[in-house]
């Protein structure tokens, strides 16, 4: 028996084809990540960080600016303490995960700094020291509207790590209307 009509959405072929096409372009982008020296942590952390590196810093920040976005306060020091502090409690977020998960986070942040993938993947050509948060902005759209469902879970990924370092400082409280939490809670994790 034939089908008269054509399926909607995606056929079976379709479906190869862009399952197929999308792992040969992570295997290409993988590999040259590889030869790169992408794979590895080889850099020490950064002065004063357990898990960045001076490398990481200049993508998280911009990360971390995109995130809050318009909430950051429009005083430039008050930003810059709110983003140096998100710094700080990433930092210390990413030294806590296990091994998997650093390893994981680590080939992400490489794979950023990368400039072919920054580039393709993320639509930024500018190198992340001289990126601003509308730079890291663009990477997240991409990640989030791409076709790879790799590229959505790292946009997940980085905006969970970046909106709870954020939001969690008492100085962004006000910004979220978020009152900060009760006295007895805090009264019962000081004790």
């Amino acid at each position: 028996m034939q089908r008269d009509h054509a399926p909607a959405g995606i056929d079976r072929r379709g479906f190869l084809k862009l399952g197929l096409g999308g792992s040969a372009a992570l295997a290409l982008l993988g590999g040259g990540a590889q030869l790169a020296g992408c794979s590895a942590q080889t850099a020490a952390p950064a002065a004063g960080m357990r898990w960045l590196t001076a490398a990481d810093l200049p993508f998280a920040r911009a990360l971390l600016m995109a995130v809050a976005g318009p909430a950051l306060p429009a005083d430039a020091q008050a930003a810059r303490a709110i983003v140096d502090e998100g710094l700080r409690r990433a930092d210390l977020a990413l030294d806590a995960l296990g091994a998997p998960a650093q390893k994981q986070l680590r080939q992400l942040f490489d794979l950023v700094q990368w400039s072919p993938f920054r580039r393709l993947a993320g639509g930024v050509s500018r190198p992340w020291a001289e990126a601003d948060a509308s730079d890291a902005a663009t990477l997240l759209t991409h990640f989030r509207d791409s076709r790879l469902t790799l590229l959505n879970g790292a946009y997940r990924a980085l905006v969970k790590l970046g909106s709870t370092v954020v939001w969690s400082q008492p100085a962004t409280f006000p910004a979220s209307h978020y009152p900060g939490p009760p006295a007895w809670a805090v009264a019962a994790l000081n004790a």
